[in-house]
């Protein structure tokens, strides 16, 4: 579904930018924390993974 989900995601793209979002101000464990209470459970080695996504794209 086009615009809904990213092919081979199991983010939506908002949940990605979220995601996104808090890692690029706190990385590692302080960004599993936030998001724990955002009700987005992420590993450490997930969260750097996404903040890496995010300077590949830039």
């Amino acid at each position: 579904m086009p615009g809904v989900l990213a092919r081979y995601q199991r983010r939506t793209p908002t949940l990605a930018a979220q995601v996104g979002a808090v890692v690029r101000e706190l990385v590692g464990r302080a960004s599993t924390r936030v998001l724990s209470a955002l009700a987005t459970r992420i590993s450490k080695n997930t969260a750097l993974r996404a903040l890496m996504r995010l300077r590949d794209c830039k």
